[in-house]
């Protein structure tokens, strides 16, 4: 419930702050409130392809995409400096609200050549990649550190497994503003890398095989005052099924 809550929020809150940009598009003020919808729309006013909604619907891989597409929407109005885009982000949208209101918006379409001459493929490429491994490192499998001496005779402490999230069933992410690859902490900064409200129900899709006794399993450690997808990842042995 709380994240429909959020989604329905979020839209209202980016709807009142971006309907001007809508329709100095030629698209209706209403599409900038409808969840989803808007995203569509918005994709569509940059010129960008269709596939960014499933990108941008995708829980963490969402936060990434959330700052390109902002980008792009003020891109497409020449507000083109790299500290407008910022300060929208920084802001959490009222800079944006700002240039809703207060600026004359014309629509003036994507120009590739300027992003390619300002931005240039290394920025693009970095983003890129970014989207890229958080869906692997979500969906397929994910590297993990041993962090116990439990498994000592066939596992040693400090030692890399990937491990595979498809063959007992990938769960989906339940902490969907975090920042993309990393677990809990912000790596030098030790502060959390996530905001734990929302949180998405759990769910986990269907698995390739079940769990079997003596299989080795990545599991997350049950005593840590934390949402479930971000406490400690703990590999043990599989000792008993229901």
């Amino acid at each position: 419930m709380e994240f429909i809550i959020f989604t329905l929020a979020q839209a209202l809150w980016f709807g009142a702050v971006s309907w001007k940009f809508y329709v100095a598009a030629e698209r209706k003020a209403w599409e900038a409130f409808i969840p989803v919808y808007n995203t569509y729309v918005l994709v569509k006013i940059a010129d960008r392809p269709t596939y960014w909604v499933l990108l941008y619907c995708i829980p963490v891989v969402g936060v990434v995409m959330g700052i390109i597409m902002i980008y792009e929407l003020l891109h497409v109005f020449k507000f083109r400096k790299t500290w407008q885009t910022a300060a929208v982000m920084a802001t959490f949208g009222g800079y944006l609200g700002y240039l809703n209101y207060r600026e004359k918006l014309k629509y003036w379409g994507r120009d590739d050549q300027y992003i390619k001459k300002n931005l240039g493929d290394g920025i693009n490429s970095i983003f890129f990649a970014i989207v890229v491994a958080t869906v692997i490192r979500s969906t397929t499998f994910e590297a993990y550190t041993i962090p116990t001496s439990s498994m000592e005779k066939s596992l040693m402490v400090g030692d890399f497994l990937f491990v595979s999230k498809m063959h007992f069933g990938v769960r989906v992410p339940m902490t969907p503003l975090s920042l993309p690859l990393v677990h809990n902490k912000v790596p030098f900064a030790g502060v959390p890398s996530y905001a734990s409200w929302p949180q998405i129900p759990y769910l986990r899709l269907p698995a390739i095989s079940p769990v079997k006794v003596g299989d080795p399993v990545v599991f997350n450690y049950p005593m840590d005052n934390m949402p479930v997808d971000k406490k400690e990842n703990y590999v043990k042995r599989c000792v008993g099924t229901p």
